[in-house]
């Protein structure tokens, strides 16, 4: 992954460390939103499973060089399986399950919808946490739990959507507790190996776990993908 931190921190150096780390977290959101769009686009000529494979597969092609470049992999490489459980477990929730169900549910839903559906993840961490760290939200953060909860499903009111909305919204829920299962694996990873060391080991368990599904169901090759597909990787990857 690009070091953001860096770049914002050469181009807003004034600022305080927590004005820039919002200002980090925004350019996030920015890029992380407008993805949708673009992969709107591409899902015009390639299906959904081929695309996120595809992204993440490069996305691994891109970070592995540098993974092995700083020694990343002997540390590891001398994990034992409980780690190599973790960091696999942290790849597959949150890139294999929660990007791959985004992406077929884009094919039904709109990207508003898809986004909004994932706005959920805080509800779920947060009860997640409870049960595994004990973890107990502060009265803030309830009362935003609450309102996020009361909100969110305004939305979708009235709703009568056809049988293609209720098949996307229940891939993306499935997405939405993949999501917050590798965020809650995410604590116990942290622990054991830095980030930088198993973000690069995500792509690589993605965009395996990606791949062995377009070879299951015999998608398109990267050859085969359409002028829309190309030009939102441009922007994607």
């Amino acid at each position: 992954m690009v070091e953001w931190h860096g770049v914002v921190r050469r181009g807003v150096p004034s600022v305080s460390n927590h004005t820039r780390a919002v200002l980090e977290a925004l350019f996030v959101t920015f890029l992380w939103s407008s993805s949708y769009v673009f992969i709107k686009v591409g899902l015009a000529d390639t299906p959904a499973l081929t695309f996120a494979g595809l992204r993440y597969a490069l996305a691994a092609v891109v970070l592995l060089p540098l993974f092995v470049r700083r020694g990343h992999h002997r540390a590891v490489r001398r994990a034992d399986s409980s780690k190599w459980a973790l960091l696999v477990g942290v790849g597959l929730l949150p890139y294999a399950v929660t990007q791959g169900a985004q992406f077929v549910a884009l094919e039904y839903l709109d990207a508003a919808t898809v986004s909004l559906v994932l706005t959920f993840t805080p509800v779920v961490v947060a009860l997640g946490g409870i049960t595994a760290f004990a973890e107990r939200p502060t009265f803030r953060q309830w009362v935003g739990l609450g309102i996020l909860s009361v909100g969110v499903p305004l939305y979708f009111r009235p709703w009568a959507g056809p049988l293609g909305s209720i098949f996307g919204s229940a891939v993306m829920v499935l997405g939405l507790f993949g999501n917050a299962g590798g965020s809650l694996l995410g604590r116990r990873v942290k622990d054991l190996i830095e980030f930088a060391r198993e973000e690069g080991f995500q792509f690589v368990a993605e965009s395996s776990a990606e791949t062995e599904k377009v070879g299951r169901r015999k998608y398109l090759s990267l050859t085969e993908a359409g002028e829309n597909t190309l030009r939102a990787y441009q922007y994607l990857v």
